[in-house]
C-alpha cells in the first residue's frame, strides 16, 4: 500500500523538523539527542522480544556499533549545520550522504556497478552540494550558510549510517532486524550519554555553579525523536512488503526532502538563494536517479 510509502515520509521529515523545533524552542540538543537514543533502543528491544528474535550474528552486531556511532556523529553533525544553514539543506545533505557513500562503497566491498542513471545523479550530486549552501536566509540569520567542513562531516557520517544498512543487508538476516537496531540505537545512546556528561562537566567548570544539568523539558523532544526513529523504519519496512523498491527509495529520499523544505519555509522561514533553490532542485533529482533501480 503507498499509504505506507507516504507515513515513511512523513516519518522522515518530521525528525528533521523536530530536531529544528527543539533547536529553536532552545533545548538542550544534547540531552535531547541521549533521549532520542533511549528511547528508539527501547522500542527496538521491545518489538525484537515481542517477535522472538534472538541475539545477533557476530557480524550483524559489529555492523550495529558501527552504526551507532554512525548516527550520533550524524547527530552532533546537524546542530551546527541546522543552526547555521536550516534544517532543509541540512537534512538534504543527510539523504546525499545515505544515498551515494553506500553507492560508492558498495562498488568497492561487493563488487556493485553503477547504472548510467544512478552515475548522472553522482555527477549531479557535486553541483548540488556547494549550490545548496549559496545566498540561503532565515529570520535570525541574513546570511544562512554552514561552513564546509560541518557539511562534510554530516555528509560523510549520515553515509556511514547508509553503509550500516548496507552492510546489513548483506551480512545480517531480516528477522533480526529489530534486535539490530536496538543495538544500534543503544550504541548511539551510549555514546551520545558520555558525551553529554563531558558538555555538562565542561559548563559546570565554565559557570562555577552546577545549575547546568539538562531539564524535564528536553524530554518530550528525545521522546519524540526517538518514537519517529523507529517508526520511520517500520513504515520503510511495510512499504517494502507492498511496493517495489525501485518506487520506494527515489520516492522517499526526495519527498523528504521536498516536504522538510516546504514546512520549513512556512514554519521557520528559511529561504535560498536563486542559486540555492537549483542546487535544492538538482539535490533532489540526484536523490532520484542514484536511487533509481531497474
Amino acid at each position: 500500500m503507498m499509504i505506507y510509502l507516504l507515513l515513511h515520509i512523513l516519518s522522515s521529515s518530521a525528525f528533521g523538523l523536530t530536531f529544528k523545533w527543539a533547536q529553536s524552542r532552545q533545548r538542550d540538543i544534547v540531552s535531547v539527542g541521549v533521549i532520542n537514543y533511549v528511547v528508539a533502543a527501547f522500542l527496538s528491544a521491545c518489538c525484537a522480544i515481542g517477535q522472538g528474535q534472538g541475539l545477533l550474528s557476530s557480524a550483524a552486531l559489529m555492523v550495529a556499533i558501527f552504526g551507532g556511532f554512525a548516527y550520533i556523529f550524524s547527530y552532533l553533525g546537524l546542530i551546527p549545520a541546522v543552526r547555521d544553514a536550516g534544517v532543509a539543506l541540512s537534512m538534504a545533505v543527510v539523504r546525499l550522504g545515505i544515498a551515494l557513500v553506500p553507492a560508492v562503497v558498495s562498488m568497492i566491498l561487493w563488487g556493485e556497478h553503477l547504472t548510467r542513471i544512478q552515475t548522472i545523479g553522482l555527477l549531479l550530486t557535486g553541483a548540488a552540494l556547494p549550490m545548496m549552501n549559496l545566498g540561503g536566509r532565515m529570520p535570525h540569520r541574513p546570511k544562512a550558510r554552514a561552513s564546509v567542513s560541518v557539511l562534510a562531516w554530516l555528509f560523510l557520517s549520515s553515509g556511514a549510517g547508509g553503509l550500516a544498512a548496507r552492510a546489513f543487508q548483506e551480512w545480517g538476516q531480516p528477522p533480526e532486524r529489530f534486535a539490530y537496531l536496538s543495538i544500534l540505537f543503544g550504541t548511539a545512546a551510549l555514546v551520545n550519554g558520555l558525551f553529554l556528561l563531558r558538555v555538562v562537566e565542561r559548563r559546570r567548570t565554565d559557570s562555577g555553579t552546577t545549575s547546568v544539568s539538562p531539564s524535564l523539558r528536553d524530554v518530550p523532544y528525545g521522546v519524540v525523536l526517538g518514537a519517529v526513529n523507529l517508526v520511520g523504519n517500520w513504515f520503510l519496512l511495510a512499504a517494502l512488503k507492498t511496493v517495489p523498491a525501485s518506487v520506494v527509495f527515489p520516492v522517499a529520499s526526495s519527498g523528504s526532502v521536498l516536504l522538510t523544505a516546504l514546512f520549513a519555509l512556512i514554519v521557520w522561514g528559511e529561504r535560498r538563494s536563486r542559486v540555492g533553490n537549483i542546487g535544492m532542485a538538482l539535490a533532489v533529482l540526484a536523490l532520484l536517479l542514484v536511487n533509481w533501480r531497474t
